[in-house]
C-alpha cells in the first residue's frame, strides 16, 4: 500500500533528525515553543476550540497565584523584621555615612536620588530659581509711606510635559492660596510622548479655547525706599503665585449628556507637585508694567516639598501682567470697598462622611450648625451613623457694610446630639465670606472639605461635601448649575454604611 511505501522512509528521516540534534538544540527548540505559547496565550485562550485546554490551565494559574500571595503575606512580617534587624540596623548606617561623605564632596545624595526616583521625580537644577523668596524687612520710616498696587496676572498654559508617573490618565492645574482654590483649568487627558513620559498640549494663546487662569496680585509699594544698587522694582515687595498640578488615575466614562464619570474602584486623584512663582519675576512692579502689559514666555517646574532640586512635571506658559487702575471696580473690591446693603449667603449641605465616633456604640448622632451674619441655623439630626446624606439648604440675609462683609465669617460645625447633656462638637470648617465672594461666580461649589477640631490638631475628624455662595446687593441671580449628578455616587451615598464608607479623596 501507499502507507507501507511512505512510512519507512519518514521514520528513518525522523530518527536521523532526532539523533543528529544535540540535547541543547532540543532544549532551545522547546524553550522557543514555550515562549511562543506564553506570548500568544491571550489569543489562544479566546479560541473556542481550545477552551477545554486553556480554561483548566487558567484556573490552575489562578490557584498558584493565590497560594503565592498567601505565602507572601505569611512570610512578609518575618522578612520585614529580618530586613530591619540585619540591613537597617547594621548595614544602612554605613551606607548613610558613605552617602553623607558623597554629599559633602559632590553635593549629591544617592539615597535621596533613589527616593526621588520612586516618587517619579527627575533632577532639575532650575527649580531653585523659582522657589520662595524671603520677605524683606523695611525701615519703619519707609514702611510708614506704604501703599499698594494691584496687577492682573494671566497665565495661559501651552503644555505640560515630563510627567513620569505613567499611571496618570488626566491632569489639571489649580491656583490656590492656603486651603482655598482661587481658580483652575479644566481636566485634560494625557498622551505618551516619544521619550516615554506623559504630556498634554493645550491650544495656542491666540485661540478662543485657550486654557488660562487670571487673578489679581497685590504688591506693597514703598516710594521713599532708596538703597545703593537698587532699581525701581525694589520699591515693591514680592508676592507668591502658588500653583499645583493634580491628576487622575482613571479614564472617564462619558454619558449621553457629555458629563464625565469615573469607576469608583479605579478613580484616584493624585497630587503631582506644586510651584511658587515670584510675581516680580513675571514683571509685576517694573516701570514698564505701570504703563503697559508685560508678556513673558515661562518654563514652570513643579516639585515636591523637600525635593526642591527635582521636578515632577514641567509646564510652559505665556504670562501677561497688567496694572489694575485704582478706579476699576476689581481694585476697589480688593481694597475692601465692597458695597453696603443686603448681602445673602446660601449654604448647601450635601453629605457627611467618616465622622468621628462620639458614642460608646461606635457611632454618632450628627447634625450640622451654620453660623453666619450673626445668625445660627441647623440641619436635622441623623441617628446612629458616621456617614449620611444631608441634602439641606440654609439661607442667610443681612444688611451689612462692605467692611463688615470683609470681616464676616461662616462657620460650619458638626455636633453629636445627646439626649442627656450638651451636644459634643465633632469637627468644623470656617470660611471668610469675602474670599468666597472673590471666587468665580462668587461660590465655593460642591467640594469636599475636611472637618477639624482644635484638640485633635490637623487630623481630619470627618469630611463634608458642601457649597457656599455669596450674593452682593443689587447683583444678578447666582449661576444655575445642572442638577445632573454622578448617579452612581448618589445611589451609593443614599445607602451609606459605616463599615464600608471610605474618606473622600482630594
Amino acid at each position: 500500500t501507499v502507507m507501507q511505501f511512505v512510512l519507512p522512509p519518514l521514520i528513518a528521516v525522523g530518527s536521523a533528525i532526532v539523533f543528529a540534534l544535540s540535547w541543547q538544540a532540543w532544549l532551545t527548540l522547546f524553550g522557543c515553543c514555550f515562549l511562543g505559547v506564553i506570548l500568544s496565550w491571550p489569543v489562544l485562550r479566546n479560541v473556542d476550540a481550545l477552551k477545554a485546554v486553556t480554561l483548566p490551565i487558567d484556573l490552575a494559574l489562578l490557584e498558584v497565584e493565590e497560594k503565592i500571595i498567601e505565602a507572601w503575606e505569611k512570610a512578609k512580617p518575618g522578612l520585614e523584621k529580618q530586613f530591619r534587624e540585619s540591613f537597617l540596623k547594621h548595614i544602612y548606617p554605613y551606607i548613610r555615612q558613605l552617602d553623607d561623605l558623597t554629599y559633602e564632596k559632590y553635593k549629591f545624595s544617592i539615597i535621596r536620588a533613589i527616593k526621588a526616583w520612586t516618587l517619579c521625580l527627575r533632577y532639575d537644577d532650575l527649580v531653585s530659581t523659582v522657589l520662595p523668596f524671603a520677605p524683606r524687612t523695611r525701615d519703619p520710616e519707609v514702611a510708614a509711606a506704604e501703599y499698594e498696587h494691584n496687577f492682573m496676572v494671566d497665565i495661559c498654559f501651552q503644555s505640560v510635559s515630563e510627567i513620569h508617573n505613567l499611571k496618570i490618565k488626566s491632569v489639571w492645574i489649580e491656583w490656590f492660596q492656603g486651603d482655598m482654590i482661587l481658580e483652575h483649568i479644566g481636566r485634560q487627558d494625557v498622551t505618551k510622548s516619544k521619550k516615554g513620559d506623559l504630556t498634554v498640549t493645550y491650544p495656542p494663546p491666540e485661540s478662543e479655547n485657550r486654557f488660562s487662569i487670571s487673578q489679581e496680585v497685590r504688591l506693597s509699594f514703598y516710594p521713599s525706599f532708596e538703597e545703593e544698587g537698587t532699581d525701581f522694582q525694589d520699591k515693591f515687595d514680592d508676592a507668591p503665585i502658588r500653583l499645583r498640578l493634580m491628576g487622575r488615575k482613571a479614564l472617564p466614562l462619558y454619558s449621553n449628556d457629555g458629563n464625565a464619570h469615573w469607576l469608583k474602584s479605579q478613580d484616584e486623584v493624585v497630587f503631582l507637585g506644586e510651584t511658587v512663582i515670584s510675581a516680580k519675576r513675571l514683571g509685576c512692579g517694573t516701570q514698564r508694567s505701570l504703563n503697559e502689559p508685560v508678556l513673558s514666555d515661562v518654563r514652570i517646574p513643579f516639585f515636591f516639598r523637600d525635593y526642591e532640586d527635582y521636578h515632577s512635571a514641567v509646564v510652559t506658559a505665556r504670562t501677561t501682567v497688567t496694572r489694575v487702575d485704582s478706579s476699576s471696580y476689581s481694585y476697589r473690591e480688593s481694597l475692601s470697598g465692597l458695597a453696603s446693603g443686603d448681602w445673602s449667603l446660601k449654604v448647601n449641605l450635601y453629605e457627611l462622611r467618616s465622622l468621628a465616633a462620639a458614642d460608646d456604640s461606635g457611632s454618632s448622632d450628627p447634625f450640622v450648625v451654620v453660623r453666619a451674619f450673626g445668625a445660627e441655623k441647623r440641619s436635622q439630626t441623623f441617628k446612629a451613623t458616621l456617614s449620611c446624606v444631608v441634602d439641606e439648604m440654609l439661607f442667610f440675609n443681612q444688611a451689612m457694610t462692605g467692611q463688615e462683609v470683609e470681616d464676616a465669617k461662616v462657620s460650619i460645625i458638626v455636633y453629636d446630639w445627646n439626649l442627656f447633656g450638651a451636644p459634643v462638637m465633632l469637627g468644623q470648617v470656617e470660611f471668610d465670606v469675602s474670599n468666597i465672594f472673590r471666587l468665580p461666580n462668587h461660590e465655593f461649589y460642591r467640594r469636599w472639605v475636611a472637618l477639624t477640631k482644635s484638640t485633635k490638631g490637623n487630623k481630619p475628624q470627618g469630611f463634608m461635601k458642601l457649597s457656599v455662595s455669596v450674593l452682593a446687593p443689587g447683583s444678578s441671580l447666582p449661576v444655575l448649575h445642572s442638577e445632573h449628578e454622578d448617579r452612581e455616587e448618589f445611589a451609593n451615598a443614599a445607602l451609606l454604611k459605616n463599615e464600608i464608607v471610605k474618606a473622600p479623596k482630594f
